[in-house]
């Protein structure tokens, strides 16, 4: 079946569909990443987002039990360049159109993702939808919806896109987050390390007990005189999808994650504060607000 994805400045790429036979819209990201397509896909970081990938085969490989980041494909959509409908490895237990249509996910391969990538880095971020298109169509595998010359269908698909939710703005880490603290690791760890969950990997627990600590695992909306209640010895706060600076509860009113390290430095000084994916702004703020200089004269021009 034929497919096509359409953005909201009106490019559009053809091909073939694959997944689940819905349609999908969200903002267009892109990996470069040369493996890892199971990762990607279960990665929270990319919920709300139709996934490019440039790597020339995906699905390979097929999917297992072992490498996925979550509990389900958080991306809204898949576009490939070569898709592999049948794969072939002793780990595989499923395909990647199994898993796509299993959880209701889209995805369009054929595409010259290269070129797709390319322009997304020369004209910014992108919303866009997949969608159905004839497979006899004598539509250009590659184009512009140009006013004079877009068909009803086309100028629909998007219109479509443009009304797709924005990231910015968006707070999706609530959507992602855990319901109720977890924990993983050995009881006897040497170390004791709590993570506020705002989209975490299960690769960042996984690492974490490979370097002898036991993890517990925190909803995002936790504050932090709980966590620090057991007096952990390291406090990690996640990264996580969309806009960090809607992302607010009663315990954080603005840049919660920065909020949790100001906390965490000023309370209790013993344990290190670590954010995967916090601005660098945020967290140099949080763990060390710039210094003020002291009132008095300034220094004469060419004084040491």
């Amino acid at each position: 079946m034929g497919g096509i994805l359409v953005l909201e400045d009106g490019r559009w790429f053809r091909g073939h569909r694959f997944g689940a036979r819905e349609v999908a819209s969200g903002g267009v990201a892109f990996s470069t990443s040369m493996q890892g397509y199971q990762e990607i896909l279960t990665d929270p970081s990319y919920v709300g987002q139709v996934v490019v990938l440039t790597s020339s085969h995906v699905g390979n490989y097929g999917l297992n039990r072992d490498d996925p980041e979550s509990g389900r494909v958080c991306a809204s959509g898949l576009v490939v360049r070569d898709h592999h409908a049948h794969p072939s490895n002793w780990r595989s237990d499923r395909s990647l159109d199994d898993e796509l249509r299993a959880h209701g996910v889209p995805g369009l391969g054929g595409v010259d993702t290269r070129a797709l990538t390319l322009h997304l880095r020369d004209h910014g971020a992108q919303r866009g939808v997949i969608a159905d298109w004839p497979t006899d169509s004598d539509l250009a595998l590659g184009g512009w919806a140009r006013p004079l010359d877009a068909s009803p269908d086309l100028a629909g698909l998007v219109a479509r896109a443009r009304k797709a939710p924005s990231m910015t703005g968006r707070n999706l880490a609530c959507e992602v987050t855990c319901r109720a603290p977890w924990t993983a690791g050995e009881a006897t760890a040497r170390w004791h390390v709590v993570c506020v969950d705002f989209g975490i990997k299960r690769n960042i627990v996984r690492q974490l007990i490979a370097r002898g600590c036991r993890v517990t695992v925190v909803p995002a909306d936790t504050g932090p005189d709980e966590v620090l209640v057991p007096r952990p010895d390291g406090v990690v706060l996640s990264n996580g999808p969309g806009d960090p600076e809607p992302v607010t509860t009663a315990q954080h009113t603005h840049h919660p994650r920065a909020a949790w390290a100001r906390a965490a430095v000023r309370d209790l000084p013993g344990p290190p504060v670590a954010g995967a994916g916090t601005r660098r702004a945020h967290l140099q703020a949080a763990v060390r607000p710039p210094r003020r200089q002291p009132p008095g004269p300034r220094p004469r021009d060419g004084a040491r």
